[in-house]
């Protein structure tokens, strides 16, 4: 065997290896998301098997994008996700870049969102480390049992329909 075959053999055993790596990493999140879900009562949980699908888990369990307290878009968080990524599928070029900018940026965004509902004293650190490739589903799978504070959520909706109610009295 010469130098060359070597080194073909043994790209493809580590290719082999990242692909097995990959699919135990994708199946850990999946089944983290897909806890978390069933949970919450979240119908359709089993979609966070699903490529792209498991985007409107996650947004359903978030619901809407907060920071600090304060919704930032009134869109369903779950359409939000999915809709991003089916459109970075169907572009190319500098708008597929940005695309998958946003998408990502998004992720870490409803990452922060779940951390916080399901282990606040730890959000920021999570949120750190959902950056680092191949960390989340480990993260995912740490929460997958805690009990979920919905609080966040209860004191984001009450401000969110205080602004309604006000801009529904401004508008009379």
């Amino acid at each position: 065997m010469d130098l060359l075959t070597g080194l073909f053999a043994g790209m493809f055993v580590l290719a082999i290896i990242l692909v097995i790596v990959g699919i135990a990493l994708y199946l850990l999140y999946s089944y983290s998301l897909f806890t978390l879900a069933s949970n919450r009562g979240i119908d359709l949980a089993w979609l966070a098997f699903i490529p792209i699908a498991q985007l409107y888990i996650l947004g359903k369990l978030i619901i809407h994008f907060r920071f600090n307290g304060k919704v930032y878009n009134q869109a369903p968080a779950e359409w939000v996700l999915v809709g991003v990524s089916i459109l970075t599928a169907f572009t190319s070029g500098g708008l597929n870049s940005l695309l998958s900018l946003i998408g990502f940026l998004l992720f870490i965004l409803a990452s922060y969102n779940v951390y916080c509902i399901y282990k606040r004293e730890s959000a920021g650190i999570y949120t750190v480390l959902t950056i680092i490739p191949f960390i989340a589903p480990f993260l995912y799978f740490a929460i997958r049992d805690n009990e979920a504070d919905l609080s966040e959520l209860d004191q984001a909706n009450s401000v969110e329909n205080t602004e309604e109610n006000s801009n529904d009295i401004n508008m009379s």
